[in-house]
């Protein structure tokens, strides 16, 4: 490939996650103003979409330019802009098609492309103030006679073709909203202004924010194609970061019910992993106590994740790096304890030759595993052996960590 096209893309392709970035933040931002039983939309009738407590919908485009002017700033929206006509006609095809669609819905044109000489907009201001439709339709051709670009004049056509009653209602019911480059200080001042978010945690508050939303949206649309949040919904997400940042303190305690180990008990991956490498021991007779007492704190380690998320004292964000942070530190361990093994692999020694060096070695891991006492991200507290142990059990079932030097083959292909 040419170098020249396959940078050309990369620039390209890099504009594009940008805006849909810009598209999810001021989606954050909005949510951020729900009322009671209003609910927003991802990629559903619109960018962005909001459904109104009386039954009326709110549509939003949301255009972002990465292009800047010689004086570096981002270059204007013209009057022919692709970004202003594709807007209006995708808007007008649903006033044309749509009986009474106009009823319930309005349209809001978001950009952070600045306002110079935009004749559409002076046309729009001005029919705001006089409702004069002939001039509106006068202007538009206009506009519509100084393109020579058939795409450009499809999309002027559809906007003029309107009926002058829909065409009239149309341009009443459209806000547009330029130079709105930095959503993210937006989304902050209101978390200052209007929630009362300590400025020492807005940082932070903002970073957990936007990461729910980000998940909850990748998840629904995987699944359903669009994301709706309703002010519920965001209630609950709030409340985590809330409790994940301004107010966290020491993790809840509770008391389980008693917890039972399953009937297949020697058949799960954390106890064959250990089984494997003789650090418990099971028989037809007696099943080790020692395995017992693992799968019980494995246990209690779950519900007590599931029971933490659920009344939001940590967010799925604390959960993943405070998993991550139990990863790598197994990694370090895993390394260091089979350093030796590497090394005479690495000569041509067959592995098989190593089994009962590789098996005290795996035994050596579970033991320096089983004496890390960490804390969840950003709680001073540690969450004491007991916790830690369970999840690093948790960890070896779910086969993201294993004792065995050639845990990964043995396990993961079975």
């Amino acid at each position: 490939m040419n170098t020249s096209i396959h940078t050309e893309n990369k620039i390209f392709e890099g504009q594009k996650l940008i805006g849909f970035d810009y598209q999810f933040y001021y989606f954050t931002l909005l949510a951020l103003q729900l009322k009671k039983d209003e609910s927003i939309s991802y990629e559903d009738k619109d960018d962005v979409q909001l459904d109104k407590e009386d039954g009326s919908t709110i549509l939003f485009q949301l255009k972002h330019s990465s292009q800047r002017k010689k004086n570096g700033e981002i270059i204007n929206l013209s009057s022919l802009d692709d970004d202003l006509w594709h807007t209006l006609y995708n808007w007008a095809k649903q006033v044309k098609s749509k009986n009474n669609f106009l009823d319930k819905h309005s349209f809001v044109l978001v950009s952070n492309k600045n306002h110079s000489d935009n004749q559409f907009i002076s046309l729009y201001n001005d029919f705001n103030n006089d409702n004069d439709l002939d001039n509106v339709k006068y202007r538009l051709r206009l506009i519509l006679s100084s393109t020579s670009s058939k795409i450009i004049s499809k999309k002027i056509e559809e906007v003029i073709n309107l009926d002058d009653d829909k065409l009239s209602l149309f341009l009443k019911k459209i806000k547009i909203f330029l130079n709105k480059d930095d959503i993210v200080t937006e989304i902050k001042k209101s978390l200052y202004d209007n929630f009362h978010i300590p400025e020492q945690f807005i940082d932070r508050f903002f970073n957990d924010l936007y990461a729910q939303l980000k998940i909850a949206s990748y998840d629904a649309i995987k699944s359903e194609k669009k994301y709706i949040l309703t002010k519920n919904e965001f209630t609950v997400i709030y409340n985590s970061c809330f409790n994940a940042t301004v107010n966290k303190t020491r993790l809840p305690k509770r008391i389980f019910e008693e917890i039972t180990p399953p009937a297949n008990l020697e058949q799960l991956n954390f106890a064959r992993q250990l089984i494997d490498i003789r650090a418990v021991m099971s028989d037809s007779r007696r099943k080790d106590k020692r395995l017992i007492r693992y799968c019980i704190e494995m246990l209690k380690a779950d519900k007590y994740i599931k029971y933490w998320l659920k009344e939001t004292a940590i967010t799925s964000v604390d959960l993943k790096s405070y998993e991550k942070d139990c990863c790598d530190i197994w990694n370090n361990i895993f390394d260091s304890v089979y350093r030796e093994i590497e090394n005479q692999l690495y000569f041509g020694v067959d592995i098989d030759k190593l089994e009962e060096e590789i098996i005290k070695n795996g035994i050596q891991v579970v033991d320096k595993v089983r004496e890390i006492n960490l804390s969840m991200p950003d709680y001073g507290s540690k969450l004491g052996i007991e916790f830690n142990n369970g999840f690093f059990w948790l960890l070896s079932n779910e086969l993201k960590i294993g004792w065995h030097y050639d845990w990964e083959r043995m396990y993961k292909k079975q």
